[in-house]
Order: C-alpha cells, then structure tokens, then sequence
C-alpha cells in the first residue's frame, strides 16, 4: 500500500469533563493528521451534533497552528458541528477508530458511551489509538485488536503513523478486517 491510506477511520470525541487538555487542540491533530495521510474520516460524539459546550473563536485563547488552521478550515468546522451519534455508528464500517478525549475503561459495556465502541471496536479485532492519559484497557488486554494509548502531545503523531502502519500491514497481509 503507497504511503497515503483510503482507511476508514471513525474519530470518537468523548468530551468529558478534562480541564487539563485542550480537547480542540487534540482533535485538530489528529484529524489534520489523518486527513493528511488520504484517509477517509467520519467524527462521532455521544449526543452528535457539536461536540463541545462553547464554540471557540479566532483570536480566543493561546491558540496553536492546528488549532488556528482548523478554525480558519470551513469544511473541519462543518464536520465538527454535525458529528454522528455514538448510538449510528456500525463497527463493520470502519477500518479503524481514535478516541480523542475520555476517561474510563475500554471494558464499558454500555452501547451509549465512547468506551463500549472502542470495545466492540477491539472485539472486532479492530485498530484503535485512544488520545487520553485517563483511558484504562480491558481486563483481559487487547488480544483481539491493537490498542494505542498517547496521552497526545509529542507522543500524538506518533500513535497516529503507528494506527496508519498498522492498517497498511493488515492491507499488505491481505487481512480483510
């Protein structure tokens, strides 16, 4: 598989309650990354529709050139505001997930929230990178699928081309996940 990946890759915002993390900051990294390697990406929250309490506004805060670059991106700003509800997403329809935000466990068995759908995600022997330093796997490990963990910053990009270099290994083995 070339460099650039057609994947489809859900991205999971679990907004929670993390004043230690600028949650649009994390998804602003994450989706320029996967958009920047081709891949095809649907963003999902528990409720759908804008994921976050207060929209932010240029010029607001310290700002970033991911976070100044998203707020300046119409169609990204289009995508954050009509995300999917966690309840519409079907596992099979995707390659992959990333759980941006969160904290809880991957072993949740509640269909409404974010770490039920990493789990089934897992289950399926999925991919998955969750960005949040307060996510804990499921009792048993990952055996079914690969589980990355960053708590973002400069471990972020990294998580990212190991998801990518994971569903690129999996098209060359010819695995049809």
């Amino acid at each position: 598989m070339p460099d650039r990946t057609s994947a489809s890759i859900l991205i999971i915002l679990d907004v929670g309650d993390a004043p230690d993390t600028d949650p649009l900051e994390e998804f602003a990294e994450v989706y320029y990354a996967l958009q920047n390697a081709g891949a095809r990406i649907l963003i999902a929250s528990e409720a759908g529709g804008y994921p976050w309490s207060r929209r932010p506004r240029r010029g607001e805060g310290p700002g970033s050139k991911m976070v100044d670059r998203f707020l300046s991106d119409r169609h990204a700003r289009d995508e954050i505001a009509d995300t999917l509800p966690l309840r519409n997403v079907f596992v099979e329809d995707f390659e992959a997930c990333i759980l941006v935000g969160g904290n809880g466990s991957l072993k949740e068995a509640n269909e409404r929230f974010a770490e039920g759908l990493i789990g089934r995600f897992l289950k399926a022997g999925k991919p998955v990178a969750a960005v949040s330093g307060r996510i804990d796997c499921m009792p048993d490990g990952c055996t079914h699928g690969l589980a990355l963990l960053s708590s973002g910053g400069v471990g972020l990009p990294a998580a990212i081309r190991a998801l990518l270099a994971a569903l690129r290994d999996a098209d060359e083995a010819g695995d049809t996940r």
